[in-house]
């Protein structure tokens, strides 16, 4: 409580300096910066916010709108640090700027997360319709080598994660599954050993 009261009185310190003017540079509004100049499109790091890395939207006069994985935020232009475009390799900051995924802290263990296309996703689905996808998603994953699959199929009322079970004991060709763990959805995915 106390890191987040000192980056807050750190952040209205900021805003209270008087900041450099606003520029125009090549028809984008810039604010002119000790190392650098934010413009729409770089990437920034942003110190009283945890350190964390994000893109630059817009910049209006001495705030600029940063995005943060899916958070928005309006931040005084001083309290940010330009890292220069491409330093964080998407909007979201998913990838280092040498281009590897980024790894996550969950609890006392690092985790790579999971490709897009090992997930199979059945939420919403009729039973039929989804161990229809199921049995397809997994044959084309069986196809391309994949070693796992991780299936959503929520909690809801615990019908679709019974029939994805009693399904999944029915194929050969798996090796195993296991509810996820806690980091992976829970109780609300199934994790397939292919």
């Amino acid at each position: 409580m106390d890191e987040a009261r000192v980056a807050w009185a750190r952040e209205e310190e900021a805003a209270r300096e008087p900041a450099e003017p606003a520029t125009e540079v090549g028809g984008d509004r810039a604010v002119a910066g000790g190392s650098g100049s934010l413009v729409a499109g770089a990437y920034v790091r942003a110190p009283t916010f945890g350190n964390r890395e994000g893109r630059v939207l817009e910049v209006g006069g001495t705030d600029v709108l940063v995005v943060f994985g899916s958070l928005k935020m309006r931040l005084p232009a001083g309290s940010l640090v330009p890292l220069g475009r491409g330093a964080v390799g998407d909007a979201d900051g998913a990838r280092r700027a040498d281009g590897h995924a980024r790894r996550r802290r969950v609890g006392a263990t690092l985790r790579e997360e999971v490709k897009a296309e090992e997930r199979v996703d059945l939420r919403g689905l009729r039973v039929e319709e989804a161990l229809e996808k199921l049995d397809q998603a997994l044959d084309g994953l069986v196809a391309r080598g994949a070693s796992r699959a991780v299936v959503i199929h929520g909690h809801g009322t615990g019908a679709l994660k019974r029939a994805v079970r009693a399904h999944l004991d029915t194929l050969r060709f798996i090796r195993g599954f296991r509810p996820g763990e806690a980091h992976e959805g829970g109780d609300g995915v199934t994790v397939v050993d292919l």
